[in-house]
């Protein structure tokens, strides 16, 4: 049965938890989701070995991805993320503020060598906790409602959000968190 993501590719830098559950999600939806890992893997990957010998956060959170490794501080692995990201309909990442366009990631300089892809907005602009996982979660809702660049108003949580070609509210997230 066709998902309605499927035939979709995202691209995640990710770490810890709100990118990773985005992109799960997203690959739930039927998205392939490339999953870009530093050369020494994911930090999660350690933290047990309960599922087959895997660490059971990592295998929750990662779960229907393919990763490949790869330092974009290198040229060769940065250009080969430009390559894959020029054939990407969507970019995730969650790194620390800034850290993404010092490696020449950043949402302006992506969206410019990209323009067909969505890119989130810049961390540099949502640095209060709260504000990134909302802005994730509006992502997600986005993603599987309409399958378009969420522009949220980063404002209060009940007020209107707009995509390019549906709007949403609030209300709408809770069938696609449930």
């Amino acid at each position: 049965m066709p998902r309605a993501l499927d035939g979709l590719l995202v691209v995640s830098v990710e770490q810890a938890v709100a990118a990773p559950y985005c992109s799960a999600r997203l690959a739930d939806a039927g998205a392939r989701v490339i999953k870009i890992e530093r050369p020494e893997g994911d930090f999660a990957r350690g933290y047990d070995s309960y599922v087959h010998g895997l660490s059971s956060y990592f295998v929750w959170l990662n779960r229907g991805k393919q990763s490949l490794v790869a330092d974009f501080k290198q040229l060769e692995d940065a250009a080969l993320l430009h390559r894959i990201l020029a054939r990407a309909d969507a970019f995730i990442q969650n790194l620390a503020p800034g850290a993404a366009a010092r490696a020449g990631f950043g949402s302006e300089a992506l969206r410019e060598a990209h323009p067909g892809a969505a890119m989130p907005a810049s961390t540099d602009s949502a640095r209060r906790a709260e504000t990134r996982v909302f802005m994730i979660f509006s992502w997600i809702f986005c993603w599987s409602r309409a399958s378009v660049a969420c522009n949220a108003d980063m404002g209060q949580q009940g007020s209107a959000k707009r995509c390019r070609h549906a709007r949403v509210t609030s209300r709408d997230y809770a069938p696609v968190l449930a």
